[in-house]
């Protein structure tokens, strides 16, 4: 199985996703309707839907399960057409050996938390329902084939379905929590090699005399607080291009990443005493004023950059772990693939993981 089919489970079984195709996205109608009666609803309209394709530790792999997937990477439409079955495939064993794991360790969701949960969905639901009227008249119509008379129906027929998804979840949660934190040796020895650098946005306005600086300086503080920041900024953005030539699409705003301040322009260099929002007069490095308004200042100690370092470190050596998991179980499990179809597609049983 490709790297990408074994990481494409996460993206299949991960909770966002399953609330972006039913709420976000804009697909087709007919298949989206296809998909909630098959996965939420339990409605298989296929006349070989009950087909034992597969099984995978003994336990039985249905045909529906299979086309449920093919459906939906159909609907994401970033798998080549030729490869649609082997990837719904590989995902489908995937979530198999996963369900049986959490199981496995005594993870379990309980109907209270599964509806807490389903509920937070529906709030989220019913505060930012899609713009696409398709959708919602797809989601209408699944509630009136499943024979559901109200909202409260459809919600209550996904719990079950969001148990499962939350068992899948705490399963990686529990298989990150193994993964220790680093050390302060390995995490100054991963930011040797991935510096987090400090970042400094700003619009200047150059000008040459001192004394009409003063004056322009003076009036943009008195009218800062009725132009607010982003009328400051229009303001500061016009004096910029008066004063010096910028093309139609040119933008005025200046923006350094760096690990030291030595390594900023001298005028940069003095805007690092100010605050966001605050406007200064400063000087270049020919002794020249420099009206400057602060976007963002965001500076990074040695703290800040541990702290940061730590976490990104393990969450690294976290996600590695987590696949080596997913790719050992892979390796012990025993697939049986009994549909012909699915033979001649792997002739010699799933792809040997690497």
């Amino acid at each position: 199985m490709s790297a990408s089919a074994r990481r494409r489970i996460i993206i299949v079984v991960s909770v966002m996703l399953l609330l972006g195709l039913l709420f976000g996205l804009t697909v087709s109608g007919q298949s989206l309707q296809i998909y909630l009666d098959r996965l939420i609803f339990g409605s298989d309209k296929s006349a070989n839907g009950h087909e034992i394709i597969a099984r995978v530790n003994g336990e039985p792999v249905y045909r529906s399960q299979l086309e449920n997937f093919e459906l939906l990477l159909r609907i994401q439409g970033t798998t080549p057409a030729d490869q649609v079955t082997r990837e719904a495939f590989g995902t489908l064993v995937e979530q198999v050996i996963l369900q049986q794991e959490a199981e496995r360790r005594g993870i379990h969701t309980s109907e209270g938390e599964a509806r807490a949960f389903t509920e937070q969905q529906r709030q989220l639901w019913q505060q930012s329902p899609p713009s696409d009227p398709a959708v919602r008249a797809v989601v209408s119509q699944t509630m009136q084939t499943a024979g559901l008379k109200s909202e409260d129906e459809y919600w209550d027929r996904m719990v079950d379905h969001y148990a499962r998804l939350l068992n899948l979840a705490k399963l990686r949660q529990q298989i990150y929590e193994e993964v220790p934190f680093p050390s302060d040796e390995e995490v100054k020895l991963y930011l040797a090699e991935n510096p987090i650098q400090s970042a400094l946005v700003f619009i200047p306005v150059y000008l040459k005399d001192w004394g009409e600086a003063s004056v322009i300086f003076a009036d943009l503080v008195k009218k800062q607080k009725s132009f607010g920041l982003d009328g400051l900024a229009t303001e500061v953005d016009r004096l910029a291009r008066q004063y010096r030539p910028f093309g139609p699409t040119e933008s005025t705003i200046e923006s350094f990443q760096f690990l030291s301040p030595s390594e900023l322009p001298e005028h940069a260099r003095a805007v690092l005493d100010l605050s966001e929002g605050e406007l200064g007069l400063v000087k270049d490095r020919s002794g020249s004023p420099v009206i400057v308004l602060v976007l963002s200042k965001v500076l990074v100690d040695e703290a800040t950059a541990m702290e940061y370092g730590r976490s990104q470190l393990r969450e690294q050596r976290a996600k590695e772990h987590y696949q080596s998991v997913v790719e050992d179980l892979l390796r012990k499990a025993h697939i049986e693939i009994l549909a012909p179809d699915l033979k001649k597609t792997f002739p010699q049983g799933l792809p040997a993981l690497p």
